[in-house]
């Protein structure tokens, strides 16, 4: 990004703070922008201060692309935004990135309009970064410009149509829990938009070809599997439900089976909790319990079933 606007757009990066008409007006003179973030929450807790609670809603809205401007009308000046087309990049870590976000954050479709990118291992560490390559560096400063120049409507095959079409029927038909579909639905738009990209670095082209497409399908199955995956093992959205979820995997990492008694001290939550999540997993059919009789006292086994 940095590149980008040193090289070729110097409006290309949005500020990182700002006032809710400030914002307007940048993106009304350069609705093709970024916001860049290093920490999530940090970009979330600003967005919740008073003097900008309208303009996560604004954005939110906006994303999707207005059928009609967005106006916005002041005493001695106003703003119009036509044909908004910017990002929101950021990382976090798991434990930032689920204290800092709301249920409002997930009902209201912000936090779905990311692309959720987990990474699950820890690359390579060096102490010390190496000198960057001018050549390099020059090269990349070359394509991104060639990028820049490209306009114009992306078009896709017939073959990369019936792949897309094929692909989709198969996960649209599989039963995910509400709050997932708010982030899956998000993800076939996005879908369309990675075989964009993929294509333009294969070929510079605006017709989207079936492997770019194909390629794109794979990678998306890939954000949908770490949805699922951060849903059922992360994701709450109440007390109970994380709680639930600390049970859930307390058994996932003891082979899917603990002692009533060992639940109890791993998840140090009361004995009436986890009888009320073991009678809601039991209802569920996602756990069984076994009584077992010994030589000492008897014990409640439980098996996390899925």
């Amino acid at each position: 990004m940095y590149l980008l606007q040193q090289n070729i757009n110097q409006k290309i990066l949005y500020p990182n703070e700002f006032s809710h008409e400030k914002i307007i007006k940048n993106i009304a003179e350069n609705p093709a922008g970024v916001f860049y973030h290093g920490e999530f929450k940090t970009l979330n807790e600003m967005f919740n201060k008073n003097y900008l609670l309208s303009t996560k809603p604004m954005l939110t809205d906006l994303y999707d692309g207005a059928p009609v401007p967005y106006q916005r009308e002041l005493l001695q000046d106003g703003f119009k935004i036509e044909e908004a087309a910017f990002s929101i990049q950021s990382t976090s870590n798991l434990t930032w990135l689920l204290n800092s976000k709301t249920a409002e954050d997930i009902e209201s479709g912000f936090l779905a309009r990311f692309m959720i990118v987990p990474a699950y291992k820890v690359a390579g560490r060096k102490q010390r970064q190496p000198p960057s390559d001018k050549l390099k560096r020059k090269r990349l400063v070359e394509i991104l410009e060639e990028i820049y120049t490209i306009k114009g409507v992306f078009q896709l095959t017939n073959e990369a149509i019936q792949i897309y079409d094929n692909w989709y029927d198969e996960i649209a038909d599989k039963n995910y829990p509400k709050k997932v579909e708010i982030f899956i639905e998000r993800l076939f738009v996005i879908c369309i938009k990675i075989a964009m990209i993929l294509e333009i670095n294969y070929s510079m082209s605006l017709k989207i070809t079936k492997n770019s497409m194909k390629e794109a399908c794979m990678r998306t199955q890939w954000l949908i599997n770490a949805i699922r995956k951060l849903y059922d093992e992360e994701f709450t959205f109440s007390k109970f439900e994380e709680e639930t979820k600390k049970v859930k995997n307390a058994l996932r990492i003891n082979n899917n089976q603990l002692y009533k008694s060992n639940i109890i001290n791993t998840t140090r939550l009361s004995v009436k909790v986890i009888d009320e999540i073991l009678k809601t997993l039991e209802e569920g059919e996602e756990i069984t319990k076994e009584y077992i009789r010994g030589t000492t006292k008897p014990k409640w086994l439980i098996t996390l079933l899925k």
